[in-house]
């Protein structure tokens, strides 16, 4: 628990702006180069497709799976090819490999 400007709370917040952008209307086009960790992108992202909202939604279930897993999602996976396949195709890290 903390004290945030007066007020007891335990929520906790995540949050990763580094190649944040305006969302034009409800989607918008990836650039021309995906950018990011690779084993946290989305589908849409790394197959440079239309994204929306839900490409944070699954980055942030991947980040979840990274601390619940206690390894990073893929890490099964030896090349970025491999990595652009699996999620393209929409594999999900393997829950067999856990530690």
């Amino acid at each position: 628990q903390r004290w945030i400007a007066g007020f007891r709370t335990q929520v906790v917040k995540l949050c990763d702006f580094g190649f944040s952008t305006p969302l034009a209307g409800a989607e918008h086009v990836t650039d021309a180069m995906p950018r990011g960790t690779p084993v946290y992108m989305s589908p849409e992202c790394m197959g440079r497709r239309r994204v929306s909202c839900s490409a944070d939604v699954y980055s942030f279930a991947m980040c979840v799976w990274h601390l619940w897993a206690g390894a990073r999602p893929f890490s099964h996976l030896s090349s970025y090819a491999e990595l652009s396949h699996a999620v393209t195709r929409g594999e999900r890290p393997p829950l067999d490999r856990l530690p």
